[in-house]
């Protein structure tokens, strides 16, 4: 199935630092084992071929390649470029806030005066 597919071979992060080991499962699922395949192993006592002369390229063409026509250049002003993002806008210079003076508070305004309250009836509370 897919779950058996090879995966494709990485290579390593870094010369001197290996590929992850994935952990092994806690504990294999239940079931008939299945048989894994083995790579076959190499024949070590076969000498292997030496390497096939290649054949020889061609000369290469000394005749100049074609260029594609040249596109006329263009007359007049050239168009500015809009910029990427807008510049932002001048922003006036940060004044320091101005001291608070030291000392007493000034005196409040005068309040006004207080409303007398809401006399009710005796028996009414």
């Amino acid at each position: 199935g897919p779950r058996h597919r090879p995966l494709p071979r990485r290579q390593p992060a870094h010369r001197h630092h290996p590929p992850r080991r994935r952990q092994p499962h806690p504990a294999p699922r239940p079931g008939p084992r299945r048989q894994r395949r083995r790579r076959p192993q190499p024949q070590l006592h076969r000498r292997p071929h030496p390497p096939r002369a290649r054949p020889a390229l061609p000369p290469p063409d000394p005749r100049p390649r074609p260029q594609p026509p040249r596109r006329p250049r263009p007359r007049g002003p050239r168009r500015p470029v809009r910029p990427h993002r807008p510049r932002p806008l001048p922003q006036p210079p940060l004044r320091p806030a101005p001291r608070r003076p030291r000392g007493p508070h000034p005196p409040a305004p005068p309040r006004p005066p207080r409303q007398p309250a809401q006399r009710h009836p005796p028996g009414l509370r």
